[in-house]
């Protein structure tokens, strides 16, 4: 449920916004937590993890068309408006959705059937590069300035909603089917219901209106032909910035809440029902806890609240996943809780982060564009390397050391930021200087203004 202290307005386009990253991610936490079906019903092998690791591959190459939809759909959404490439990156990745659920087994067709997983999950894939860092760029345009850290958390917190409902979904099956009915057809459920979330999402954005930045951007002739070459040539470091800062928030997603129900079941050992039930309560904490951190976000600054995340995460990762392979499913459910609020409270901000890095008339193009390749790089092999890891150290706290990892580098990468919590958003890339100079001074003054 959206916040009551939010504007009509403000509801209706973090609504209109969010609802394509809803089914996106709803697509992905379907695909994570069926991994081990798919891995069977498309790969069969007598070895388990050969066949895991072959459907984790799958999940894992898609994500290099994300960079290439980034593009696409990112340039439409500057030059033409958020709303028409936002309806039609919908429609396609619900569609596409909807046909993995149709596809004949590798028992049906042999090799064929693999091979058409691969190509929708590629077109998927492309159709989804423009999706969430749009609804970053389409509500981050609506929200407000000194709120804007609160107002645009929602965005992240629908995404991951997506996230919960593939879940929930997964649960339900679970629960009522037995493991021989979700490898014969349960597996085709999930997919089937992008349909009617698709056509929600098309009505829901067909009755949107434009975002007021790109209206007035539009109306001083502030539109550039090729968007995402003018963020190469004067967002060079705003573009390195959204790559660096989205690195733990890819590897956090796809470790701690996508590749996490595989962890406990194949190597923890807990049930699936357990599995699911952890990483539902684990989810809902986590989105619980994003808006609360986009509003510290607005009070303390963007950079304090991720480096607090980031800084914690380091810490306390390694002792978490210890603390989960103790046998004791409560313990590994607090571990397991933990972990995933440490990455809601990253994920509360990064939305108005991401907004406020980039010019208007390159944002969606320019953000698009880092992000994705951040995601392609970091994010979308993270549960094979995650198995990978596994397999080849013989240490079941292995995927540990690539969350901390990633969360050094956007430490790294915080460092080198500037503070831009309650500024106005930037409006022509030209008004940036190639080099960024001077983009330290005021840091000290912005930040004790936002306490």
């Amino acid at each position: 449920m959206i916040a009551r202290n939010l504007s009509s307005e403000m509801k209706r386009a973090i609504v209109g916004g969010t609802i394509g990253t809803v089914i996106e991610w709803y697509d992905f936490a379907a695909y994570g937590f069926l991994a081990a079906i798919l891995g069977k019903v498309f790969f069969p092998s007598q070895n388990p993890t050969v066949s895991l690791l072959a459907s984790f591959a799958t999940f894992g190459v898609a994500f290099f068309m994300r960079p290439i939809g980034g593009i696409l759909f990112g340039s439409l959404g500057d030059r033409f408006g958020r709303r028409s490439a936002f309806t039609w990156s919908i429609i396609l990745m619900s569609c596409l959705t909807f046909l993995i659920g149709c596809l004949p087994t590798y028992a049906s067709i042999g090799i064929a059937a693999p091979a058409l997983l691969v190509l929708l999950r590629l077109l998927q894939a492309l159709c989804a590069g423009g999706e969430l860092t749009g609804a970053y760029t389409f509500v981050g345009e609506f929200a407000s300035t000194k709120r804007r850290g609160y107002e645009s958390s929602w965005t992240e917190a629908g995404a991951i909603s997506g996230f919960l409902l593939g879940s929930l979904c997964a649960f339900v099956l679970s629960a009522t089917l037995s493991q021989s009915e979700l490898v014969a057809w349960g597996w085709r459920i999930p997919f089937w219901c992008a349909a009617p979330l698709g056509a929600v999402g098309v009505y829901l954005r067909m009755r949107m209106g434009e975002s007021p930045a790109f209206e007035v951007m539009k109306e001083k002739g502030l539109i550039v032909s090729a968007p995402i070459g003018e963020a190469v040539r004067y967002s060079r470091i705003p573009l390195f910035q959204a790559f660096g800062i989205a690195i733990y928030q890819n590897v956090g997603i796809y470790i701690i809440l996508t590749y996490m129900p595989t962890y406990f079941t194949t190597q923890l050992h807990f049930s699936p029902m357990q599995s699911m039930l952890s990483s539902v309560i684990s989810m809902a904490l986590a989105i619980l806890f994003m808006p609360i951190a986009g509003a510290w976000s607005d009070r303390f600054g963007r950079r304090r609240v991720l480096g607090w995340s980031c800084g914690i995460a380091l810490v306390l990762t390694y002792p978490l996943f210890l603390l989960m392979s103790q046998h004791n499913f409560g313990l590994a459910l607090l571990a397991h809780v933990a972990t995933s609020i440490l990455v809601g409270i990253f994920l509360g901000p990064i939305p108005a982060t991401m907004a406020e890095l980039f010019p208007t008339n390159i944002r969606y193009g320019g953000m698009s564009l880092a992000y994705n390749i951040s995601v392609a790089v970091f994010g979308g092999f993270a549960p094979f390397i995650a198995t990978y890891l596994i397999a080849s150290t013989k240490n079941p706290l292995s995927p540990s050391y690539y969350v901390i990892g990633s969360a050094v580098l956007t430490l790294i990468t915080l460092a080198s930021m500037a503070e831009t919590s309650r500024t106005p958003l930037k409006e022509n890339a030209n008004a940036v200087p190639p080099m960024q100079l001077g983009m330290y001074e005021g840091m000290s003054s912005v930040e004790e203004g936002s306490e």
